[in-house]
């Protein structure tokens, strides 16, 4: 499963626990409900305002869109980068 794949699941897994639509979460984020659907299918990039709105919509922290992902084979790497 990619990096978007993986976010649009965390976005929906959040949204639906809450018990919102993507109706609702797309007018507090300020986008369209449509491209929201697409967000959480995995198949629209997403930048950091974006992840702010969303998380923002969603009442939660934006770290909590990213807490699981898991790191994507599709990059040509063997290891995740190292943190320092």
């Amino acid at each position: 499963m990619d990096f978007l794949e993986q976010v649009g699941i965390a976005i929906q897994r959040i949204r639906r626990s809450k018990a919102l639509s993507q109706e609702k979460v797309a007018h507090d984020a300020e986008i369209d409900q449509a491209y929201l659907s697409r967000i959480e299918a995995g198949r629209s990039d997403i930048g950091l305002r974006m992840v702010q709105k969303i998380s923002l919509a969603l009442g939660v922290h934006p770290a909590e869109l990213l807490r699981d992902l898991k790191p994507d084979p599709s990059d040509g790497r063997k290891d995740p980068p190292a943190t320092e």
